[in-house]
């Protein structure tokens, strides 16, 4: 990852990724680096790039309610 970009091989990327995105876990796995693994060699649908934009996203706002609950000492 280079300032927020998640190269998928030498010339191909996704913006807008940050490692605290990439690096979210549930279970014992990271999300988005499963995902990208699972398809690996193939290439990547229209719909599957879609679908790694929002599950980024979903992530994102995971994220921000996770450090909002923190607040209320829940975790």
């Amino acid at each position: 990852m280079i300032k927020n970009k998640l190269f998928i091989n030498s010339t191909d990327h996704f913006e807008g990724i940050s490692k605290e995105v990439f690096d979210f876990e549930i279970g014992s796995y990271k999300v988005i680096d499963k995902y990208l693994k699972s398809r690996k060699g193939l290439k990547l649908s229209f719909d599957e790039i879609q679908e790694i934009k929002k599950i980024s996203k979903s992530i994102e706002k995971t994220i921000k309610i996770m450090k909002k609950l923190k607040k209320f000492d829940i975790f």
